[in-house]
């Protein structure tokens, strides 16, 4: 008898992850940011610019576009398409 209790338990716990895992929010990345290749740069950023930016990132609860903003703020408009400065890493150019 107890391990029949044991085999429904199991199967109610796969059954449930199963279900929480069919209706959990899942993140689409789009076509054209996936298949490139990811490098390391060791010390990019200090400890201290890590820790304000967790810090920053652990507030949220969701990470909007710059479309989104601008949807909800009337005011936000879009300064320059790309920020940043284009570094040569190994014979790539990012």
């Amino acid at each position: 008898m107890a391990s029949f209790l044991l085999v429904i338990a199991v199967i109610a716990l796969v059954a449930a992850l199963y279900v929480r895992n069919l209706f959990s929010k899942r993140v689409t990345i789009p076509e054209h940011l996936l298949h490139h290749p990811a490098t390391w740069m060791p010390n990019l950023i200090g400890p201290r610019e890590f820790k304000e930016i967790n810090e920053i990132m652990r507030e949220f609860k969701e990470f909007p576009t710059n479309i989104n903003a601008g949807l909800k703020f009337v005011n936000f408009t879009i300064a320059y398409e790309h920020i940043g400065k284009r570094v040569f890493i190994g014979k790539l150019l990012i």
